[in-house]
């Protein structure tokens, strides 16, 4: 091969490369925007051309794991579990796997495996010293422990993660913290303080608007927050913003296109609002999933609903 053939080729592999690279951040973006379609396509775009050992390959199967993981389908994210698993791993690509392997068995309610893979991780970012991964971890702890009823080492945990993440300055990571501590104080019966919480998690969201393009994203955690200030204001018999935030989590599920991710976030509250004994707000969300949906009686939120008493 001559130079002027070599420069052509090495040029070419160069552009290849990069627009790769476009492609496999785009996939991270596109998730993060809440353009979950999109972002599956481009993700499995990327797992199919990239080499099997390479990072680009184990990060599309990471997203790939929490876009299953966010649309409720549990089996489809262990196979990309199961696909990482099989491979010889750096540590950091082996702490996002267990972190991952503990979300899995959390949504499957099986703790203790969960709190196996989390402790794991956790002594990752230990050894590291790594501040992100070291909050993220103490996080999932921390969630564990709070599953568990054990509430003392559940606030400690989040605790060091909120310490950690207000050093760090990180919004969107101190605001799910925020959010677990209002929870936990709430299934302490300590209303007004999970008030707070929440009140600062939703102030957050409100400078996040203001300053991120992630609007989905927002509307998305906003969804999630409505059900717990509502759930919250039906515990303080303030009924009149109880339905204020109903309405707001209606309108959020609403601009959702997607039946199947409607579906699912429905579930996912009437599952959480059940657990939180908030049941008012959990038939009301049943009545909206039965009433939004083409196939009102294919869901499990009437069986949930009814195996709570």
């Amino acid at each position: 091969m001559n130079l002027n053939n070599l420069i052509k080729y090495i040029s070419i592999v160069a552009i290849f490369l990069i627009s790769f690279q476009i492609k496999a951040n785009d996939c991270q973006r596109l998730f993060s925007q809440g353009a979950i379609e999109q972002a599956e396509k481009a993700c499995t775009q990327i797992s199919q051309l990239a080499e099997k050992d390479s990072d680009e390959y184990f990060w599309s199967q990471f997203i790939l794991f929490d876009i299953a993981h966010y649309l409720g389908k549990q089996e489809q994210a262990y196979e990309q579990l199961l696909k990482i698993s099989e491979h010889s791993l750096n540590t950091d690509i082996q702490y996002e796997l267990l972190r991952r392997q503990g979300h899995y068995y959390r949504l499957k309610k099986r703790f203790q495996y969960a709190q196996s893979y989390y402790l794991e991780a956790l002594v990752i970012a230990e050894k590291q010293q790594n501040q992100n991964k070291l909050a993220k971890s103490y996080n999932d702890v921390g969630l564990i422990y709070l599953k568990e009823y054990k509430y003392q080492q559940s606030l400690e945990y989040f605790t060091k993660s909120l310490d950690i993440k207000k050093q760090l300055n990180n919004k969107v990571l101190i605001r799910s913290t925020l959010t677990n501590i209002g929870l936990l104080s709430y299934k302490t019966g300590d209303y007004q303080t999970a008030l707070g919480y929440y009140q600062e998690a939703e102030e957050i969201l409100n400078q996040l608007e203001q300053t991120q393009n992630n609007s989905a994203v927002v509307e998305n955690q906003r969804v999630h927050l409505y059900s717990y200030l509502a759930a919250i204001y039906e515990k303080l018999n303030d009924y009149n913003q109880r339905d204020a935030y109903l309405m707001q989590l209606e309108d959020g599920i609403a601009k959702i296109k997607n039946d199947k991710e409607v579906q699912n976030r429905y579930l996912n509250l009437v599952e959480i609002l059940i657990d939180m004994d908030s049941f008012y707000v959990a038939k009301r969300a049943i009545e909206k999933v039965n009433l939004e949906l083409k196939n009102p009686h294919d869901n499990n939120a009437q069986l949930y609903y009814q195996l709570s008493y």
